[in-house]
């Protein structure tokens, strides 16, 4: 399962409507996503959480979200952050269970407490939409900002929304569009909508600035690339 796993809840700010949607395939090796979720399992141990894990995919590719559910509540239990994000997911889509946000944010914070950059970016989509919890931009900015930080497309597009809206940091349309064009980089499909509405919404927050400010916008996200 790579990142994002289960569907990723954009907010219209950045890329049209607010909707979970699909970004990328959802399955890799489940050993692969073991080591990238920071956990180390031993002989039989790891072959049944891989096992586990592939299952939960399957089900939840065939449309069976109980058994997705089922699958995955266990390993979410024993600290798993991708299945964390993934059973928050289908809390937040009511896939398998009733919806309940709240319960999506709680298993977006066990996940973005061990620094897993897609809980992290749910965990900040939940305070800045007020999902389940009470809204917070500031609260919002700072997950961002950590995923960001990671790498994650999407949660560098957010962060140039709340720096283009001065929501929960200083409004600054230079950093919105050093974020944007990070974004954008960051979605390498030109075909997909996510792309076309990055690509959009970085002409919007350009139209705000002066050539020299858009060059150094734009070197600024050159430097934060090649770090």
């Amino acid at each position: 399962m790579p990142e994002p796993r289960f569907g990723k809840t954009l907010s219209s700010e950045v890329f049209g409507a607010s909707s979970v949607t699909p970004k990328g395939g959802m399955m890799r090796s489940a050993i692969a996503a073991a080591l990238a979720g920071g956990l180390v399992f031993v002989g039989v141990g790891l072959a049944a959480r891989a096992q586990t894990l592939n299952d939960a995919t399957a089900a939840y590719a065939k449309g069976d979200y109980a058994t997705a559910v089922k699958d995955l509540r266990p390993l979410a239990e024993q600290g798993f952050a991708l299945a964390q994000v993934d059973l928050g997911a289908m809390y937040h889509d009511g896939q398998g269970v009733t919806k309940d946000d709240v319960q999506a944010a709680n298993w977006y914070r066990k996940a973005a407490d061990q620094g897993d950059a897609d809980g992290q970016f749910r965990l900040g989509m939940s305070y800045y939409e007020g999902w389940g919890l009470t809204q917070d931009f500031a609260q919002a900015a700072a997950l961002f900002q950590k995923s960001a930080d990671q790498g994650d497309a999407s949660a560098m597009g957010m962060l140039a929304a709340c720096y283009d809206a001065g929501q929960g940091v200083p409004q600054s349309y230079v950093t919105a569009d050093m974020w944007m064009s990070l974004s954008l980089a960051g979605l390498p499909d030109p075909n997909s909508s996510d792309h076309q509405a990055a690509a959009q919404s970085l002409a919007k927050i350009a139209a705000h600035l002066t050539a020299a400010q858009i060059a150094q916008a734009r070197q600024m996200a050159s430097a934060r690339h090649t770090k």
